[in-house]
């Protein structure tokens, strides 16, 4: 899948606000499609990507919603 416009998996302004520090810092959004276990099957401006989650994330995680 070509995932050009995040817009079609929610995104808006409120989003966009909300993620304007997070952009300074040269992070970029994207929508998270699919678990993989510790992969994740994440959509962005420039198409699909895999990701997984850091160590510290993993360790500091209480329960999956974290």
């Amino acid at each position: 899948m070509n995932v050009t416009d995040l817009t079609a998996f929610g995104w808006n302004d409120f989003f966009e606000t909300s993620f304007a520090s997070y952009a300074r810092s040269d992070y970029r959004p994207a929508r998270v499609a699919l678990e993989h276990k510790s992969f994740f099957r994440v959509y962005t401006e420039h198409g699909e990507v895999l990701a997984e989650t850091s160590g510290r994330l993993r360790h500091d995680a209480t329960d999956r919603r974290d």
